[in-house]
């Protein structure tokens, strides 16, 4: 079998997989040692959800390398950016918090904490600051497009909280 074929029943295999879901999939994969790749629907454009952790932390590391943060800076964590789901939504229930940069970065990657990914937004320049950073490093691709926040508000179907409230208040005062 010639890799052409595995990499065709590799596609085949995912494409079938992909049947089962109930919407749009994608998958792209290169193997870093060959460059060979695979891919099903690798054209089209998805949400970034959590996958934008990354590259807002790439962009965060960059402003620590040039000096204009430093992983010690304390940063405010303002009421309004407070999101559920992650320790600092959950954890953090009145206001007065601030932390550290390096104590926001650690809960964005390791434990998808949206409460630290807004904040870390908030000191990027948001999204489209980190979209300039990426196109920077000739990665043309990814578009971060919008908070945590908004992605939030859109998945649970709420409208747009005050701009002082959060994601988190309004799943509390939406009906049921």
């Amino acid at each position: 079998m010639t890799p052409t074929d595995i990499r065709a029943n590799a596609e085949a295999e995912i494409a079938r997989i992909a049947g089962f879901a109930q919407g749009m999939v994608g998958v792209a994969a290169r193997h870093l040692g060959t460059g060979q790749a695979l891919a099903l629907n690798d054209a089209a454009f998805f949400p970034m959800a959590s996958t934008v952790k990354v590259p807002l932390a790439l962009t965060i590391l960059a402003m620590v390398d040039r000096g204009a943060l430093g992983l010690a800076t304390m940063v405010p964590v303002e009421p309004h950016e407070m999101n559920p789901s992650g320790p600092l939504g959950e954890e953090f229930l009145h206001p007065g918090v601030a932390l550290s940069v390096a104590n926001l970065l650690e809960p964005m990657i390791t434990r998808s904490d949206n409460t630290a990914t807004d904040v870390l937004f908030r000191l990027a320049g948001g999204p489209d600051a980190v979209a300039q950073h990426l196109d920077a490093l000739g990665v043309a691709e990814v578009r971060p497009s919008r908070l945590i926040r908004d992605l939030l508000v859109a998945l649970y179907g709420l409208a747009p909280p005050a701009p002082e409230a959060s994601v988190r208040d309004a799943l509390r005062a939406a009906p049921p």
